[in-house]
């Protein structure tokens, strides 16, 4: 049987033209339609509550229901399933019940997926959106459930990792760290691959919470043996990480050594940052370059931006404009790197071995044939001496 997953996004890619209406174009009686929609098939996922984690752990990259992401629960939604742009917009204006419902099946999934992973640690993931949470979580090994999102609320961090622990299990918190341009990029990607944009208010306040949740987090369990932490570096693709932490009253504390280098910015500093990297998408600036139209994900971005934000970004912006060209980056042939398809390698295989190296000595194990895979795609050669690295 096709993964779910697998059927998602070739749904999404098959939408045709006249089908990719943006949201706000659809007028109340479109929005009244697929709100009812919604209702009933998110009523439809409680009523089989049984089998909808069977369903989630049926998807490609749950790793058999063990990753639990809320993205992913999202995609159990048929509306969903077929244009994940529309249903994903739709569902950021449903009333509570739908929301309500979504968050019973949401528990169910990781209910599940936490006693699966009985007697192994929890791995807790968090960081901004598209720094790469999801895709390193899938590498690391030694672990049971994987709890997969951004978590930059520090109260709300905080209590869910302290209900873990008096829970008895043992928790790794990883902050998964990237540069708010490159984490744009990613986005802007995925959602012309897969149709699940992020509103990019939402974007900027979580990288910029991120750092304050991980110092509070610090701060609140000084000296739980229990709970490790883990600061992920992501240059760009999982042969580009640089970890450093373990248990928090050991080595964990390496992990905050980055909170002392951090530029002071602002939360209004990521957004001013990431308006001009989806300012470039759009001109076709920077490998960006004119492509098949991709205009609900545009309009779906646009709706959230006020008057000052679409006038900083350009006229193109406009949602009743009949075009716009934001689509996958013009580059012939294969992309030569996972860090960016916009651009060869930041660095030398060489480089990306001794850092890989060092990763695996100071940090999280990460699965060996994994790790081989991606460096092959990047590369295109076989992963140097990689026998001694995983000794």
């Amino acid at each position: 049987m096709t993964p779910l997953a697998e059927l998602v996004h070739r749904a999404w890619r098959d939408v045709a033209p006249s089908r990719r209406a943006p949201y706000d174009c659809l007028g109340e009686d479109g929005w009244n339609r697929l709100e009812r929609r919604l209702v009933v098939e998110a009523r439809q996922l409680v009523l089989a509550r049984r089998g909808v984690a069977a369903l989630y752990a049926a998807m490609a990259d749950t790793r058999d229901g063990t990753i639990v992401n809320g993205d992913m629960v999202n995609q159990l939604l048929p509306l969903v399933q077929e244009n994940p742009t529309l249903g994903l917009a739709a569902l950021h204006a449903v009333g509570l019940e739908v929301l309500m419902d979504l968050f019973k099946v949401f528990q169910w999934v990781e209910e599940r997926a936490l006693d699966l992973g009985k007697g192994r640690p929890v791995l807790v993931t968090m960081g901004g959106q598209a720094s790469g949470k999801t895709s390193l979580a899938t590498f690391a090994t030694g672990v049971g459930a994987i709890l997969d999102a951004p978590h930059t609320d520090a109260k709300g961090l905080v209590m869910r990792l302290g209900k873990l622990l008096g829970q008895g299990r043992e928790v790794w918190l990883v902050w998964v760290h990237r540069n708010p341009r490159h984490a744009l990029h990613s986005m802007l990607l995925r959602a012309v691959e897969e149709g699940r944009p992020v509103v990019l208010a939402q974007m900027a306040k979580a990288h910029h919470q991120a750092p304050l949740a991980f110092a509070a987090v610090a701060k609140a369990f000084r000296g739980q043996c229990r709970l490790h932490l883990y600061h992920a570096w992501n240059l760009g693709s999982p042969e580009q990480v640089r970890v450093l932490g373990g248990r928090l009253d050991r080595e964990g504390k390496d992990a905050l050594d980055i909170l002392k280098d951090l530029p002071a910015w602002s939360e209004s500093d990521f957004l001013a940052c990431l308006l001009d990297g989806y300012a470039e998408a759009l001109a076709g600036e920077r490998g960006w370059g004119d492509t098949l139209p991709a205009r609900d994900l545009v309009c779906f971005l646009n709706a959230k931006l006020s008057e000052e934000e679409l006038n900083r970004v350009g006229a193109a912006l406009r949602p009743d404009q009949a075009q716009s060209h934001i689509g996958a980056p013009s580059v012939a042939g294969k992309p030569t790197s996972l860090s960016s398809p916009l651009v060869s390698p930041i660095l030398e295989p060489q480089v990306v071995c001794t850092m890989l190296g060092d990763a695996l000595r100071e940090g999280i194990r990460w699965n060996q044939g994994r790790l081989a895979e991606a460096f092959q795609h990047a590369y295109g050669v076989a992963l140097p001496q990689a026998s001694r690295l995983f000794d």
